[in-house]
């Protein structure tokens, strides 16, 4: 055994003795491409776990689907239900981090707000298409971006160098930089972001697309270990996924929300960064026969987005016509089901969910399917023990994105057309402050976990 695999055998034994400290679509860019993209077959509910280590047998077992008026008691979860790491807020978790990709320029930035004004306090430079992850306590930025003048045969799709660098928040210092492999990236309108932190910050996930097997894509995850700084050999397949949005669970699991299938897929991360286990949730296709202007079907069943629960037991799955499941992630089981009370006109814009930190409320952002209007200019609030549906808040201005605020009480809302965010007070039914000049097309916005709790 050569000397550097015995580092990386030694790197991957010491990994498993548990935690340690504190692609590009073609049509990526194409926001009606990406609808239409979604229509798929109508399936029963169903529950798999798919084992992919060698001695993995296939499991399958029926799932029943569950109506409005039936839900189920949620199994016990064989997943701790305290997942936030030992560490105390302190002055680096004061502020909200904006990815400003400057309308898919070459270069692009990153914007630290300050949590009292909502005004920016500093910059930190990037390239093109800008994806961001926080550690939870705000002291690290982990900032992917591309150069599109380098073209390196074989790392993504498009040929282009990509990298991610590990910046010091306070100082900006960039600390390193790594080559990613096969990172998912955008010609425009990212409207989910491409990688999460592990609540422990140990563990960076990233999506990756690549060229598969008869010229059709493969979808996975790569992760990169922020303690020993170096990039996890392998990959976790997920495969026929389509466009991703990752959500950290704890430890090496991840909550993986796929467009193309429909469906949750709960991930736990082998040694070396594979797959270890796969548990799939279908979820349902909720029947919509409405059509565009043009006459053509949208498919507004397909989800539109999700959200997990602060204990990461519980997740919330929502479909653009407004059809909310809730998962528990123990067994994964669907437990109920709840219809949204929504204009015919209205859907819930993709990628356009939040759950505030106390997780009593799921906001989730509204906007109009027939004129091709993708951003939203309304919020739908709803309370997540009793169901019950809040008033629309009505935003003077539209918006892309939708975030948990720091201190994880308020919303803020991205407008990337208008250069703002619109900061909203789900408790009293408001928006409370416009803050205008937030670069030039702010998209997708953060706080550090511990910020928001």
């Amino acid at each position: 055994m050569s000397s550097t695999d015995e580092e990386l055998r030694r790197e991957l034994e010491s990994f498993a003795e548990g935690p340690g400290p504190p692609g590009t679509h073609s049509d990526a860019g194409d926001p009606l491409g990406t609808v239409l993209r979604r229509a798929r077959l109508r399936r029963r509910w169903r529950f798999a776990v798919i084992g992919v280590v060698a001695s993995s047998s296939l499991l399958l077992a029926g799932l029943a689907f569950v109506s409005l008026s039936d839900r189920a008691e949620p199994s016990q979860s064989r997943r701790a239900h305290i997942v936030a790491p030992a560490q105390e807020p302190g002055p680096y978790t004061d502020r909200f981090y904006v990815v400003d990709p400057k309308n898919y320029s070459m270069t692009s930035q990153v914007l630290a707000l300050s949590r009292k004004t909502g005004e920016v306090v500093r910059s930190y430079p990037a390239g093109y298409d800008p994806a961001l992850a926080l550690s939870p306590d705000g002291r690290t930025l982990y900032i992917a971006s591309a150069d599109p003048d380098v073209r390196v045969p074989g790392q993504n799709v498009e040929g282009l160098k990509d990298t991610l660098a590990v910046v010091d928040s306070e100082t900006g210092a960039i600390r390193q930089t790594v080559e990613l492999r096969s990172r998912v990236l955008h010609a425009a309108l990212a409207s989910t972001s491409t990688m999460t932190m592990s609540t422990d910050g140990r563990l960076l996930y990233y999506a990756q697309v690549g060229n598969g097997s008869e010229g059709e894509r493969s979808f996975s995850v790569g992760t990169f270990d922020t303690v020993r700084e170096v990039m996890l050999p392998q990959s976790a397949e997920i495969d026929q996924c389509g466009d991703s949005d990752l959500f950290a669970l704890e430890g090496r699991e991840l909550a993986v929300l796929c467009s193309a299938t429909n469906d949750l897929r709960v991930v736990e991360l082998a040694d070396d960064g594979s797959a270890a286990s796969v548990e799939v949730v279908e979820i349902e296709n909720v029947p919509d026969d409405r059509t565009d202007s043009n006459g053509n079907f949208l498919d507004l069943g397909a989800l539109a987005g999700g959200a997990v629960s602060p204990d990461a037991s519980t997740f919330y799955a929502v479909s653009q016509n407004g059809k909310i499941f809730v998962i528990d992630l123990g067994s994964g089981e669907i437990t109920s089901s709840h219809q949204l009370d929504l204009p015919k006109a209205r859907v819930i814009d993709y990628g356009r969910v939040a759950l505030l930190s106390s997780g009593a409320q799921l906001a989730m952002g509204s906007g109009r399917f027939d004129d091709y209007e993708y951003d939203s200019d309304e919020i739908v609030v709803v309370d997540t023990s009793k169901w019950s549906q809040q008033a629309p808040i009505l935003t003077t201005r539209d918006f892309w994105s939708i975030e948990t605020g720091p201190g994880g009480s308020q919303l803020w809302a991205l407008g990337k057309e208008s250069s703002t965010i619109q900061i909203v007070d789900p408790s009293q039914d408001d928006e409370i402050r416009v803050v205008k000049g937030i670069g030039e097309s702010p998209e997708l916005g953060q706080a550090p976990l511990l910020g928001t709790r």
